[in-house]
Formats: structure tokens, C-alpha cells, sequence
């Protein structure tokens, strides 16, 4: 359990790496990601909004 933990951690951190310097693409290759892992539409959808919402706002300070 820990290990998809992680790695669903390092796959956002990275995606969130690319969506800050590219301008895009954090969902759209996140959610995909998150299905092959094994986690269920009605989880991802959620994780991804907030983990926007507060890298928005930290980035936006």
C-alpha cells in the first residue's frame, strides 16, 4: 500500500513539474496514470482538483 502511495506522490509531483513549466497537461496524463495504478475514477477526479487548487494558490503567491 505504501508503494502506490509513493508513487502516485512522485507521478504527481512530476506531472505537477510539467504542468508548472509547460504550461499544461496535469490532468490529462495524471488521470490515466492514476487508472493503470489501480485507483477508481471517483478518486482521481477529486485528488486532482485539490492538488491543483493548492499548487495554484502557493503558485500564485
Amino acid at each position: 500500500m505504501i508503494e502506490i502511495i509513493l508513487l502516485a506522490f512522485f507521478a504527481g509531483l512530476i506531472m505537477e513539474f510539467i504542468d508548472s513549466f509547460l504550461g499544461g497537461g496535469y490532468g490529462t496524463v495524471l488521470t490515466p496514470l492514476f487508472l493503470l495504478i489501480g485507483f477508481a475514477l471517483p478518486e482521481i477526479v477529486p485528488m486532482i482538483l485539490l492538488s491543483e487548487l493548492f499548487t495554484g494558490l502557493i503558485g500564485g503567491i
